[in-house]
């Protein structure tokens, strides 16, 4: 029978079967799935990420993700989603609900992630407060492009909703809880890094050295409860001897503000949203490992004539507006360095254009270190082409 032909209850089941198992088999290498028989909350699926230390049968059970798996036969498909999937009570977003798109057959078929936050910011409500989901607007800014970045984006917000639901028991069951250092917003989780380290791995320093000044004020506040409730003088003055040697050359308060990780992580959120709006995100977060992979392979290739004197130019060439039709051109050149001269540098910046010579050779005199791209110099080229697209930076050439 012709597609066109059949029934539209049939049809509409059936296009239901194709978007729930397609969306299985995305989710089922990295999560745990539960089903369930009637579709009640807007769960399809309910997921768990795989945590073998952890049960549901603990007293802070682990986070289930939510996922709603819907398809469109086209981009004309409208989809509604219950607000109350969406937001909580006081208009806050379930980070760890997910929709998931499945638009087309066969050959055309693409896959679209979206969270509650994406749902929030990008469509508009019915006026009983449900969101509507044209298909026609998800197809520019939310197509799954790498499946592993999908994958942990939905962990990360799993994640981030079991910290958000726990850290208020944190400081009245200090002793049981177990704060999770890792817990961040899943945006701050995209693979952008900086040369000066990267935004999750400096907060988690921070959390961890205010965790510690907390378990200090807890034993404080123990000794001098006890010191406070104890009837005996005696007693009292063992306690005060034990406060004193512990704390009596004061406590150390921690300093956790830092003005430049607030720039940091001001300019990385601001860049993922950039990137995000103009639905070129998935394809910017490829674009290192791409250059990584071209130039190391070079790099392989060619490691017989690598010698002290080597500098590597990598000319890299792509579409300005979505970073597709990424090109690696690479070739050796021997020259003698210059005194101070750096390990890389700009020969050409321009947007769609990017051609850098690195001091390969640096490696050969340096036997310990492997012939391959610098991860501070592929993060910086990266770096450029953002800038190049969204600020005006000056040609170092």
């Amino acid at each position: 029978m012709e597609k066109s032909k059949i029934p539209f209850g049939v049809k509409r089941a059936d296009n239901g079967s194709i978007g729930e198992a397609r969306t299985k088999s995305f989710l089922i290498d990295r999560f745990w799935i539960l089903e369930r028989s009637v579709d009640i909350e807007g769960a399809d699926f309910i997921i768990q990420r795989k945590l073998t230390e952890k049960s549901i049968l603990d007293t802070t059970p682990p986070r289930f993700g939510i996922i709603q798996a819907k398809f469109s036969q086209d981009n004309r498909t409208q989809h509604e989603i219950k607000k109350k999937y969406v937001v909580d009570k006081d208009q806050n977003p379930h980070y760890e609900f997910f929709l998931i798109v499945n638009v087309g057959f066969e050959e055309s078929q693409q896959m679209f992630l979206l969270s509650s936050n994406d749902i929030i910011n990008n469509f508009e409500q019915t006026s009983d407060g449900d969101y509507k989901i044209p298909t026609s607007k998800i197809i520019d800014k939310f197509q799954i492009k790498n499946k592993k970045d999908a994958l942990d984006y939905i962990e990360n917000g799993i994640q981030c909703a079991e910290f958000y639901k726990n850290r208020t028991l944190i400081f009245n069951n200090l002793n049981f809880i177990n704060p999770d250092f890792d817990a961040i917003h899943p945006d701050y989780k995209m693979d952008i890094e900086y040369c000066d380290g990267n935004v999750p791995e400096i907060f988690k320093e921070y959390k961890e050295k205010a965790y510690s000044f907390v378990c200090e004020l807890e034993n404080m506040h123990e000794i001098l409860l006890k010191f406070i409730q104890e009837a005996n003088p005696l007693e009292s003055c063992y306690l005060a001897e034990e406060f004193d040697h512990y704390f009596g050359q004061g406590v150390s308060v921690p300093q956790i503000f830092d003005k430049s990780f607030y720039l940091k992580a001001k300019r990385y959120i601001e860049q993922i949203n950039y990137l995000r709006n103009d639905g070129i995100l998935g394809n910017f977060l490829s674009v290192k490992n791409i250059i990584r992979n071209k130039v190391n392979e070079f790099l392989l290739l060619n490691n017989n004539v690598i010698d002290s004197k080597s500098k590597l130019i990598v000319l890299i060439t792509y579409n300005t507006t979505d970073f597709n039709s990424l090109r690696i051109s690479n070739k050796l050149t021997s020259e003698v360095s210059l005194e101070n001269e750096k390990y890389q540098s700009y020969i050409l910046l321009s947007e769609g254009q990017i051609e850098s010579k690195i001091n390969i050779g640096i490696s050969c005199a340096n036997g310990s270190l492997p012939i391959q791209i610098n991860e501070c110099c592929l993060i910086d080229m990266v770096e450029k082409i953002y800038e190049l697209k969204y600020f005006e930076i000056e040609n170092k050439a």
